[in-house]
This record gives structure tokens, sequence and C-alpha cells, in this order.
């Protein structure tokens, strides 16, 4: 970054601060058992039934609480633990749960769990078929069998079933029944208020500066002495002003520090950063249906041409790993395919295939503005394509319209750039939601194969392990050949956390989009 540059960023924040956004006297006098958390994207929305991006991952971790969750640094099912479910069961058939649920635990608005709540929260997400709600397309109904315990039957066996529960989190059926408006389900409510068990309850949501969280005093789990009672989210969209604040003492976590400033700012005693592997691979998804990517060969081509090793290594810095096929590595069913190259002679073979031997065509690529590391990769790719005789027009805009992208098939340009995280440890979570042609799921950037469906609607409901590993296998090499998009890394966890902020564990199913507030204290 230029000096210019440096100076403007600075001016930037030092006017921020001024201004009262957590101004530096004010922040200096904070109590130690606030964690103020600098973070590049609001949510949309805060409804459980909605929200399945990082924004609102940082929300619903302190307000919100699943049926059954991962033990502190796991995501299999031998580690899974009840929560707001202190016991469970699975029928001989496979097809029935049987969840009893905890006594005498308080909502945020004053009504206690019980099984209406449950069967209220999961048939909301049924109906409303956005967010995590994949998760429950093998169910058939919920039942509520008595006060404390609530049954959810399968229409047929999903071995991956309680993977998924984690990720439905449970509303107040109080709050639902009072605030929808015109058979909305209480959406318009929910977008901005909650209704949760968690340990935090929402204060404060002002759009475009900060949401607040609190700590429940009602909480079921009860408190220890070392805690943090407050949770403030600040908007601080630009990378380089998250530095210079926490730098300045300003913030507890950062979520957006450049590969760059990482590398120094690890040296310094007074942070901890982190690099843990994730399930997140990056992606450059490509429009199957715009011309000229509706051509399989085009798609090929830019793969080839795309600058894997200068991202990598002078871009990412080393932080994140080659990309080895459909799936993030560690999961069991991954087919280990040789990492991307680059190779800009096959691109022109495959170009030249295409009927297209010297380019002569325009592509769109969008990425979200903060990401800097998106922007240059994005000025790598667009150099290589200029040898093959295609322009990229890059434009850079905030979270919130690349969502709008993503869902909006009309407006999708030819190339985005983001990252689709598996949300479980089973290959279901990731590869159906962004690549089957029905899921609603904002990742699926449209693509479609009948052949790929078919594996997918199979491999998911696949009771046998080894014939399971068979069909995501050949999931993945179909999709190696149809090239819906450009695997381009996979991301590693980037917490810059203060030094005195204790209790942080690497949890898989948050990845780099969140941490588990509960667990943290301050000295």
């Amino acid at each position: 970054m230029s000096i210019r540059s440096w100076t403007i960023v600075l001016a930037a924040a030092l006017a921020w601060m001024a201004a009262g956004g957590g101004a530096g006297p004010a922040l200096a006098q904070k109590e130690p058992t606030t964690l103020l958390v600098l973070t590049r994207n609001q949510p949309r929305s805060l409804d459980p039934a909605k929200g399945s991006d990082n924004p609102t991952r940082k929300v619903f971790v302190g307000v919100y609480e699943p049926l059954i969750d991962h033990k502190p640094g796991t995501a299999d099912i031998p580690n899974l633990e009840g929560v707001l479910a202190k016991a469970w069961k699975l029928s001989d058939d496979q097809q029935t749960y049987t969840f009893n649920l905890r006594e005498n635990v308080p909502f945020h608005d004053g009504s206690t769990l019980s099984a209406d709540d449950v069967k209220v929260s999961l048939d909301r997400m049924r109906q409303i078929k956005l967010g995590h709600s994949w998760v429950l397309d093998p169910v058939k109904e919920i039942r509520v069998i008595d006060p404390m315990t609530v049954q959810v039957v399968l229409t047929r066996p999903y071995p991956p079933f309680l993977l998924g529960l984690p990720l439905l989190n449970i509303v107040s059926a109080k709050a639902v029944k009072a605030h929808e408006k015109d058979g909305d389900l209480a959406q318009a409510w929910f977008n901005i208020q909650e209704a949760g068990t968690g340990p935090y309850r929402l204060s404060e949501f002002r759009v475009g500066q900060q949401i607040v969280l609190d700590r429940f005093e009602g909480y079921w789990r009860g408190w220890r002495e070392k805690r943090i009672d407050r949770v403030v989210l600040k908007l601080v969209a630009e990378s380089a002003t998250q530095r210079i604040m926490m730098d300045g003492g300003q913030g507890d976590w950062a979520d957006t520090i450049l590969p760059g400033d990482f590398r120094e700012m690890e040296k310094k005693k007074e942070f901890h950063a982190t690099k843990e592997p994730t399930w997140g691979i990056f992606w450059l998804m490509m429009n199957t249906n715009k011309a000229p990517l509706d051509n399989v060969k085009v798609r090929r081509a830019l793969r080839y041409a795309y600058p894997y090793a200068p991202m990598l290594n002078d871009v990412m810095l080393g932080r994140g790993a080659a990309a080895r096929g459909y799936l993030p590595p560690g999961f069991y069913t991954h087919d280990d395919s040789p990492p991307e190259k680059m190779d800009l002679n096959m691109a022109r073979q495959l170009l030249t295939e295409a009927g297209l031997p010297k380019g002569g065509f325009e592509l769109t690529l969008a990425y979200t503005n903060i990401w800097d590391f998106q922007r240059q990769s994005s000025e790598m790719f667009a150099a290589n394509l200029r040898q093959l005789g295609i322009e990229l027009k890059i434009q850079g805009p905030p979270w919130a319209t690349m969502m709008d992208l993503f869902t909006n098939a009309s407006r999708r340009p030819h190339l985005a750039f983001y990252s689709a995280d598996a949300d479980t440890a089973d290959p279901d979570s990731t590869l159906y939601k962004t690549f089957h042609s029905k899921s609603t799921h904002w990742s699926n950037y449209g693509f479609g194969n009948p052949e790929v469906d078919g594996l997918l609607e199979r491999a998911r409901y696949e009771t046998n392990r080894e014939e399971r590993v068979k069909l995501y296998k050949r999931v993945q090499g179909l999709l190696q050949e149809l090239s819906p998009g450009i695997n381009t890394l996979v991301a590693t966890s980037n917490h810059l956390l203060r030094s005195n902020v204790k209790g942080y564990v690497f949890h898989p199913p948050y990845g780099y989009g969140a941490i588990n507030y509960y667990s943290l204290w301050k000295e």
C-alpha cells in the first residue's frame, strides 16, 4: 500500500474514532468484560431460518442454540453432545429421531423451552426454505409426543442427519405467534430481532454501525466469574482500518486482516493470530448459463488460466493451501485430485477446440470489495486472460450486493469470487447445496446437471459407507470434467485476537467466521 493510501486510511480511522465510533477515550475506559469485535460485514437478516453466512454466524453463536452440537474443537458424530436436547435416540428403521428436551430452559422473551418451540422452529425453516433448510430435506414430519419430547420423522434413512442439527437454531414459538403478520411466519420481526436461549441477548442493532449482545442473566448453563459480559460487533469494513484500530487498542478481535499485515502483527506479543485449516474453499464460480461460459471447454480453459501459485505464495503469503478437487482436504470422501496448475498453452488449446482460438470476448467478475486478496488475484487472472485475447471486467461491490448477485439469476456476472464452506464434516453439506440444480442455498450459482443431481441424491441417502465414498468420488470426477468453478485455494482461519483474550478453541464448523463468546474471558 502506498504512503498516500496509508495516509488516507489513517485519516479515516482517526475521523471514525473522533466521531464517537468507539472513540479512544471511551474504549480505554470500557469494561474488561466487553469483547469488541471489528467485523467486515453485517447480517442481512437475523432470522435463523434465513441466515447461513459468516456475518449471521457471529450473532447466532451468541443468541441462539440448537438441539445438539459438537464438543468444542470437534466435528464428528461421536463428539456430538446435547444442548437443548439432553438425550436422543434413533429408531431401528433409522427413520425416527426422538429428542428429550432439557427442562427449565428460558428464552429471552420469558417463555420456557418445550417441544412446541422445536416443532415451530423446524417447521418454519421447512416452509421458508432458505438458509440451512437443506438439512431438513429428508424430513417427513415433526411430532410433539409430550411437552418435553419431540420426534423428527424422516422419509428414509439419512446418515448425516445428526451432523446437520447443530446448524438449526431453535426460536421461541411464542415470539413467532406474537409477531407473525399476514402469514409471514414473523420473518419481518426476526430480520431485526431475536428470540433465542443463548448466553447473550440482542441489545442493539444499528444497521451500518454495530450490533451489541449483552449477557443473558437467566442463561441455563450459568456463568463463570471469568466471562465476557458484552459483545460489540463493530462494522469496520476496511482491513487497513481494522489493523490501525487493533494496533491502537481499539479492538479485541479483527476478522479482516490482510496476509501481509498478519505477518507483521503475529510477531507482536500483544496479539494472537490463528492459522488453522478450515473447510472453506475460495471459489471463482462460473455462470454456466451465460455465454461463452455455457461451453465447458471455455470453462476448462479458464481453469488453466488462473494464477494458483502466485495467489497462494505472493498474495496470500502462504495463508491457505492449494485446492485439490471439489471438497476440502480431510473429508473421508475426498478424491485427492492433483492440485490445480496454471497452463496457458493448455488454455489456448481448449479455446481453439471451443472455436475461439483468439479469445475475442469480454467477461465480468465480481468480488467482495473488502477482500483485497480477491482483487489482487483477479487482476493477475485478468493479465493471464489478456494473453489469450480475453478481457476481464472486474467489479468489487459490498457483501450485501454480492449476495443479491448470487441469488438473482438475471444479475449474475460471468464469474463470482466467494467462499462456499462445508457446514458439516459430511460432503452432503457442501456438494448438494452448491451444485445440485434444485438447491436454494445462496452458494448455488445456477449450475445444474442431471447426472450430478442423480448421484448427489443417491449419495446423501446411501447407508453403506464404501458405496457412499464411490458415489461422491464419481460426483467429484464429473465436476472436474464439467468445471462449474475454479477452486482457487483452501482457506485457513484468520482471527487476530488480542493476547489477553483467553479461552479460544478453533471449532471446525465455525471455520473463520465465528468464535464461541461464552467460552472466552479476558485477563
